[in-house]
């Protein structure tokens, strides 16, 4: 049997009913011949008893009086399947955040009421479930499945029929796909300028440091993106029992002259445009705090581990700070990091989380905060970026007055047992609820503070992200002369602007007056020598 593209049925003889006639019995492919309505029938391998071999054509059976074709033809009422797609199969460790999805089906006869149809999926497992259909519109139906039911290499039954006709149907057999691997964000490393300007009057690492391919290497006791800065020996810092917040003072002559927070605050799930698709503002932290004398690292004086679970997920958050007490280097992701002694490093950990697409990113919201407790003259924030300005932050100084709290934040992270790209942002809109306070608040000459966003995109099992924090004296300038500048008003009640205004009026005024009083004693000196030479004239014409 053959349909008008060339595809062929071959077809054997079931039964033989007497000596010269045979029953052919077969199932047709669902759609064959139903194009133009007809199939072609040929006939082959006919022998007598001498052995002699003769074939009809479709030609020859027609000219010879047999029946040439038969006509077909099919219903608009029953469904036929010819493609699934979509059809994924999601193995156990992958996170997501439900086991139903939406697989396509496409066909004819499913009618325009999805109500009338029934789906049914025969798993490779063996097991068969009835699912809901979403949307059925005579050529597609859109209907629910279970990814982790599928199993990679073994095909899986789809079947259509309708409620009234429970017995017709026609499966359709389709393989699962594997889940596709995530878009993770390959890291390509790039070499980190050791100098604020590419100029050749530029001095790499300020002549206090060693210029490496990840950047600046300080000396002992100089710190900062370009080693501009030496650094303030403090405490170990206070800590929050219950949340992953601590308090970093600068004293000077025992008196606590500045305050620092450092704080994880939230982490929320995005979507591609950057809109928040779950936030999580964790409320219980279990702390263990451990120290020299019980953890291998000897260079940490004190390290403070919190740990809490996502709400309604399976997700482990691990936040670990440690305090050093001598200058250290740290390994992290093939990159050697210079730790001063007595300042933070904060280690993010975060177990498999659930995400809704693998387009979706996680974010790390840190806040960061400076606060003078005397009567300081300027705050100010400085931010260093590398390449695109929205989403590259590397580092964060927030100063008042010469002190600095400066935050290093490496733009790799370990995912999955490989190095990946992390972008850090400045988020400029957050709102924190648990302070009543935002990332928009106005500075004030003796406090500033700032939320940046460590986004992380998707992953499978785990993530690991490393920021550190040191305090620092600006050797090159006091906080007014900083970026991103807050002074107090002068006791005056006049603003710096005014008073600049008031200092260039008073040196106009000035210039004018003494230009006016040369004026006038030049033009009385001349008006008194023209009248000598008028006397002089007149009595020379009268003698």
């Amino acid at each position: 049997m053959t349909n008008r593209f060339g595809q062929s049925l071959v077809v054997e003889p079931t039964v033989k009913t007497s000596s010269s006639f045979f029953d052919y019995n077969c199932t047709l492919p669902l759609g064959f011949g139903v194009n133009d309505g007809d199939i072609y029938l040929s006939v082959y391998g006919l022998r007598d008893k001498l052995d002699n071999l003769i074939g009809y054509s479709t030609l020859r059976l027609e000219t010879s009086g047999f029946t040439s074709m038969i006509q077909v033809g099919y219903s608009l009422d029953i469904p036929s399947i010819t493609g699934v797609e979509g059809f994924y199969s999601y193995p156990s460790n992958v996170p997501v955040q439900t086991d139903i999805e939406i697989i396509t089906i496409r066909g004819k006869g499913f009618g325009d009421n999805a109500q009338q149809l029934v789906g049914v999926i025969e798993y490779g497992n063996g097991t068969s479930q009835l699912h809901t259909i979403t949307m059925a519109h005579h050529i597609m139906v859109f209907m629910e499945y279970n990814p982790r039911l599928a199993v990679v290499d073994r095909p899986v039954r789809v079947t259509l029929r309708r409620t009234a006709t429970d017995n017709v149907e026609h499966p359709f057999t389709v393989m699962p796909i594997q889940l596709p691997p995530p878009l993770l964000s390959v890291f390509v490393p790039t070499p980190t300028a050791c100098s604020p300007s590419p100029s050749s009057s530029s001095v790499n690492c300020t002549g206090n440091g060693q210029c490496t391919f990840d950047g600046c290497l300080c000396n002992s006791g100089w710190s900062g993106f370009f080693c501009e800065s030496t650094v303030i020996n403090v405490d170990q810092p206070t800590f929050n029992q219950t949340s992953p917040i601590i308090d970093i003072i600068v004293k000077d002559n025992a008196t606590t002259v500045i305050r620092s927070v450092i704080a994880v605050v939230a982490i929320r799930e995005l979507t591609m445009d950057g809109t928040v698709f779950q936030e999580y503002i964790p409320k219980i932290w279990t702390l263990n705090v451990t120290t020299p004398n019980n953890i291998n690292n000897t260079n940490s004086s004190i390290e403070l581990k919190y740990q809490t679970i996502l709400q309604q997920t399976k997700t482990l958050v691990k936040v670990t700070i440690e305090w050093f007490a001598v200058d250290s280097q740290v390994e992290f992701a093939n990159q050697t990091i210079n730790i001063p002694a007595t300042s933070t490093k904060i280690s993010i950990g975060i177990s498999a989380y659930p995400f809704d697409t693998v387009t979706n990113t996680l974010q790390v919201v840190l806040k960061t905060s400076v606060e003078a407790t005397y009567d300081s003259e300027c705050s100010s924030r400085e931010y260093g970026y590398g390449g695109d300005k929205q989403n590259n932050l590397d580092w964060i100084k927030l100063n008042i007055d010469d002190k600095s709290l400066w935050g290093q934040f490496i733009r790799r992270g370990i995912l999955d047992d490989r190095i990946a790209t992390i972008n850090n942002q400045i988020l400029t809109d957050y709102i924190d609820n648990s302070t009543s306070s935002s990332s928009s608040s106005s500075p004030s000459s003796s406090y500033t503070t700032n939320y940046i966003g460590l986004d992380v995109p998707y992953y499978n099992t785990y993530v690991q992200l490393d920021p550190n924090f040191v305090h620092l004296i600006n050797v090159d300038g006091g906080g007014g002369d900083m970026s991103d500048s807050t002074c107090k008003t002068p006791t005056s009640g006049l603003t710096i602007g005014q008073i600049a205004g008031i200092v260039v009026g008073c040196i106009v005024a000035a210039a004018i007056a003494i230009a006016s009083t040369m004026y006038i004693i030049r033009k009385r000196k001349w008006n008194k020598s023209k009248k000598k030479m008028d006397l002089k004239l007149k009595r020379a014409s009268t003698s």
